[in-house]
Protein backbone atom coordinates (compact mmCIF):
# COMPACT_ATOMS: atom_id res chain seq x y z
CA UNK A 1 0.00 0.00 0.00
CA UNK A 2 1.22 3.09 -1.13
CA UNK A 3 1.22 6.92 0.68
CA UNK A 4 1.22 9.88 0.03
CA UNK A 5 1.81 13.20 2.33
CA UNK A 6 1.91 17.08 1.03
CA UNK A 7 4.38 19.22 2.46
CA UNK A 8 3.27 22.63 2.44
CA UNK A 9 5.99 25.15 3.18
CA UNK A 10 4.11 28.22 4.92
CA UNK A 11 5.45 31.30 7.24
CA UNK A 12 3.85 31.73 10.53
CA UNK A 13 3.36 35.11 12.29
CA UNK A 14 3.90 34.60 16.42
CA UNK A 15 2.24 37.04 18.82
CA UNK A 16 2.77 36.79 22.77
CA UNK A 17 1.09 38.76 25.27
CA UNK A 18 1.71 38.95 29.05
CA UNK A 19 -0.48 40.91 32.10
CA UNK A 20 1.60 41.18 35.11
CA UNK A 21 0.39 42.03 38.84
CA UNK A 22 3.22 42.39 41.51
CA UNK A 23 1.68 41.49 44.72
CA UNK A 24 5.39 41.38 46.36
CA UNK A 25 8.25 42.89 45.12
CA UNK A 26 9.80 39.22 44.18
CA UNK A 27 6.58 37.59 43.15
CA UNK A 28 4.09 38.10 40.48
CA UNK A 29 0.97 36.56 38.92
CA UNK A 30 -0.06 36.96 35.49
CA UNK A 31 -1.93 35.79 32.45
CA UNK A 32 -0.02 34.91 29.22
CA UNK A 33 -2.02 34.54 25.83
CA UNK A 34 -0.14 33.80 22.04
CA UNK A 35 -1.58 33.37 18.91
CA UNK A 36 -0.07 31.66 15.68
CA UNK A 37 -1.24 32.98 12.21
CA UNK A 38 -0.27 30.79 9.13
CA UNK A 39 -2.05 29.83 6.07
CA UNK A 40 -2.77 26.40 7.01
CA UNK A 41 -4.02 26.30 11.10
CA UNK A 42 -4.30 29.29 13.13
CA UNK A 43 -3.43 28.82 16.79
CA UNK A 44 -4.32 30.43 20.14
CA UNK A 45 -3.40 29.52 23.79
CA UNK A 46 -3.93 31.06 27.05
CA UNK A 47 -2.14 30.57 30.47
CA UNK A 48 -1.41 31.37 33.72
CA UNK A 49 1.93 33.05 34.67
CA UNK A 50 3.87 32.86 38.33
CA UNK A 51 7.06 34.48 38.41
CA UNK A 52 9.18 34.64 41.36
CA UNK A 53 12.90 36.19 40.84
Amino acid sequence: MKTMSLIKNTLGVPMNAKLMFYPARRFALGLGSGVNFNSINTTCSLNTVFQFN
